[in-house]
């Protein structure tokens, strides 16, 4: 609801103008002289003052002067017998957003009001928008209490603040954009643009007018010249999700922008100065691409200045109910269903799951729970097929006491491979027993092996 408030000495006129400006919606206040306006405004969240500036005690530019002081978002409109334009001029540089002379006109007046209501509510929108992001954004926000993630946070909280770049790692669905918007919005360019760019997602020929733009007749189909989203994120930052799909041919110019600050758009010669933070991230193991001669060692080193490795959800384990919790709060709001609570049972499937997704393939079990959900928590039934072999129960009640071990053994042993992309050593190492030994539990449980995975 809008709130408007009346100054006025003259009780007629300022009954008149609260009839013209009153309707649905709005809440019109009066005061009689500047003094009590100012109270009122520090006392109530007024959008809009329309003040004379002829009053006793407290004229209407001293009411501005102070009450911008004390509410500078509320929006005045000066009114006046006394018009010249000296006042006028005096009014506006105060911050006085408009100024109308009496007599006035109905139309003059309701025009004037509206006008300035709705610069207000797309003030108090843009506040919200920009307070929402902060708020979304806050590395504070990022969901964790694990001694992994402290580190990420500590992490996030030294590098924000300094203006460098950033290299994100970790398997795919560890929220490394979560991240890297957590270090844009809490860093220096802040009220700039953060501009993602999914790498794997684009042809190489698509990629590079995308990032660099390119000029009219550039080639087939250029019928107009294109900013890049590099000089889109001129000033803010630009998110390169994926970097290790990027080819080589492509590298090359990335190059030039991190260390020239400069682009050249495609199928032109001019080079243009631009100045992103750049962030970028990627599941990949770039160092063995760079050895495999497939990724730049320069410009791995440009993008490496701090490096930021995210751990997978697996090796989280005691965070996984502070997410399904959070993830259950926010899908059970999106489709208005009153589910409140996680089963016992699946709480433990959760935590003996190998979560290869991670915590996208947690959020998407979470909400496929919610909606599948009959009851006012989720229980077993309502999780994916997958998640629901891996609870306590499913295991136990599979057959005999060997039927059980066996299928004990079995998802102990894929999880373990899982855990480890694959790798039979490493899950051996992790298993406790030899390499020898694995390989023949997994010929056993018609496991895999390396060759044929």
């Amino acid at each position: 609801m809008d709130t408007i408030l009346i100054v006025e000495d003259d009780l007629e006129m300022r009954q008149e103008l609260a009839s013209l400006v009153s309707h649905d919606g709005r809440r019109v206040l009066q005061a009689g002289d500047g003094k009590a306006g100012l109270e009122l405004i520090e006392e109530s969240d007024v959008d809009l003052v329309l003040s004379d500036i002829r009053m006793p005690e407290m004229d209407g530019l001293e009411l501005l002067q102070r009450a911008r002081a004390a509410r500078p978002e509320t929006l005045f409109i000066m009114i006046t017998a006394f018009a010249s334009t000296q006042t006028a001029v005096s009014a506006l540089r105060r911050g006085a957003y408009d100024y109308i002379t009496k007599p006035f006109s109905i139309d003059e007046v309701r025009s004037s009001v509206d006008n300035a209501l709705e610069k207000r509510r797309l003030f108090k929108q843009i506040h919200y928008l920009q307070a929402a992001l902060q708020d979304r954004y806050s590395f504070e926000n990022i969901i964790g209490k694990s001694s992994a993630m402290r580190r990420v946070f500590e992490l996030i909280g030294m590098v924000a603040p300094v203006d460098c770049n950033v290299l994100i790692t970790g398997e795919s669905g560890t929220g490394k954009e979560l991240v890297a918007r957590a270090i844009h919005f809490q860093g220096p360019r802040a009220k700039g643009k953060f501009v993602p760019v999914n790498c794997g997602a684009l042809p190489e020929s698509l990629l590079e007018s995308e990032l660099f733009g390119h000029v009219k007749g550039a080639f087939t189909g250029a019928s107009y010249e294109k900013a890049g989203l590099i000089q889109e994120a001129d000033g803010g930052t630009l998110f390169l999700d994926e970097i290790g799909d990027v080819p080589v041919s492509v590298q090359v110019r990335l190059l030039r922008v991190l260390q020239n600050r400069e682009i050249q758009k495609v199928g032109s010669t001019k080079l243009e100065k631009v100045n992103p933070r750049v962030i970028a991230a990627t599941h990949q193991d770039l160092q063995a691409r760079v050895k495999e001669r497939t990724f730049r060692e320069d410009l791995f080193y440009r993008l490496n200045v701090v490096e930021m490795d995210l751990p997978a959800l697996r090796e989280r384990v005691e965070d996984i109910p502070l997410l399904a919790n959070h993830f259950l709060k926010r899908y059970a709001e999106q489709v208005n269903k009153n589910v409140g609570g996680i089963a016992p049972e699946v709480e433990r499937a959760f935590r003996l799951y190998g979560w290869r997704g991670n915590v996208r393939e947690l959020e998407n079990a979470i909400e496929r729970a919610v909606i599948l959900c009959k009851g006012d928590a989720i229980t077993l039934e309502d999780l994916p097929p997958a998640i629901r072999s891996s609870s306590p129960t499913a295991i136990a009640e599979s057959g005999s006491l060997d039927e059980r071990v066996a299928q004990s053994e079995k998802y102990y042993i894929d999880r373990a491979l899982e855990s480890v992309d694959g790798d039979p050593r490493r899950a051996a190492e992790s298993l406790g027993v030899s390499l020898s030994t694995l390989y023949r539990k997994m010929k056993r449980h018609g496991i895999p092996l390396p060759k044929d995975r």
